[in-house]
């Protein structure tokens, strides 16, 4: 990791255009609460009622009720 942080900091500014994305998507997130927050839904969907849902159509399930919002 160390040596990761370390090339950054050298070829920052080589590649400052990329700067944002790799703060964005290289970086840990700051809580929990996205997971928590889907292991919540995935809990509610795939429950004892639901033993025989297909893992295809369970992870569909959780897409659409995680993004539902976008629709």
């Amino acid at each position: 990791l160390k040596k990761t942080i370390g090339w950054w900091r050298e070829n920052i500014e080589k590649l400052r255009a990329m700067k944002r994305l790799v703060l964005k998507y290289l970086s840990a997130p700051p809580s929990s609460t996205a997971s928590e927050r889907l292991f919540s839904s995935a809990g509610a969907i795939c429950s004892e009622l639901r033993n025989r849902l297909a893992p295809e159509n369970a992870s569909k399930l959780i897409f659409v009720h995680e993004n539902r919002a976008l629709l």
